[in-house]
């Protein structure tokens, strides 16, 4: 696998849908924007291996944080970790 740092906003989904730029990658994407389960789901949807989604606040202004979803979420089916 290999990392790439991709956002995965609304504004660039339409370009990686024929793009193989997230193909078996583990994707680094920033807190915030999205839900959690949500940029796993994109990232997912493009072909990643994995997602690191990555807290970009300062820790004297972020609690502590536990990436959840809601029952009527989808199940991610790739690993994810928020760092």
């Amino acid at each position: 696998s290999r990392f790439c740092d991709v956002d995965l906003s609304p504004s660039i989904r339409e370009e990686l849908t024929t793009s193989q730029t997230l193909r078996d990658a583990w994707v680094v994407v920033a807190r915030g924007n999205c839900s959690f389960v949500e940029k796993v789901i994109n990232a997912q949807r493009f072909g990643a291996a994995g997602v690191v989604v990555a807290d970009d606040r300062p820790i004297a202004n972020s609690s502590l944080l536990t990436m959840s979803k809601t029952a009527a979420d989808p199940d991610p089916t790739v690993p994810s970790i928020f760092i």
